[in-house]
């Protein structure tokens, strides 16, 4: 299983309360690395997840962790992914999770002018 593949399946079973193997444990592990050494990459692992239409609540969660953690770190990636994703509501469900503000360096105009259109 791909590394897409195993993030999403470790993010439905740690909602659902269950462990997680050492394959999805390290997936996890896996994105966030890429996040610090090579952030094209993760980005481009970021898109995959979403085109997968995973549920509601691990979109949520990809927010919440690996793509807030990415806009955190390299704010710029924000109008890339806005412009990348095609399925803008699932996108919008990620982006309602990140948690930022003007001191990030997010653009905090383009995320909300996002999150509030069609």
């Amino acid at each position: 299983m791909s590394l897409v593949l195993n993030w999403i399946a470790a993010k439905h079973d740690q909602l659902l309360g269950k462990p997680l193997d050492s394959e999805k444990d390290d997936a996890i592990t896996e994105i966030l690395d890429l996040i610090l050494d090579n952030p094209d990459s993760a980005f481009k692992t970021i898109l995959q997840i979403i085109e997968q239409q995973p549920s509601d609540s691990v979109l949520a969660c990809l927010g919440a962790g690996p793509i807030e953690s990415l806009l955190s770190k390299h704010p710029e990636y924000l109008g890339e992914l806005i412009a990348s994703v095609q399925d803008t509501s699932a996108l919008k469900q990620c982006l309602l999770h990140v948690d930022y503000d003007d001191e990030d360096g997010i653009d905090v105009d383009l995320i909300e002018k996002f999150l509030k259109g069609p």
